[in-house]
């Protein structure tokens, strides 16, 4: 991930409902430690676009309606 390039770029501009992420918010001495930031989508029912985990077999199993931000820090 490139530290001067927008989110926009990787995950789209967010104008359509399908492009709404979280935020997730550092510190400027945390955002040192920010080694990754990536979605988790294997929890969404999406067949035609994602690969989902073996138990997401219908919207009624999927564990959210979007994917989980998370990101990795050494610390």
């Amino acid at each position: 991930m490139d530290r001067d390039r927008p989110l926009s770029e990787y995950y789209g501009t967010g104008q359509s409902l399908k492009q709404k992420i979280d935020y997730l918010m550092f510190s400027p001495d945390l955002w040192q430690h920010v080694q990754a930031v990536e979605v988790e989508r294997r929890g969404i029912w999406a067949p035609n676009t994602f690969k989902s985990f073996e138990t997401v077999t219908s919207k009624a199993t999927q564990a959210s309606g979007h994917g989980a931000l998370y990101a990795d820090l050494e610390v």
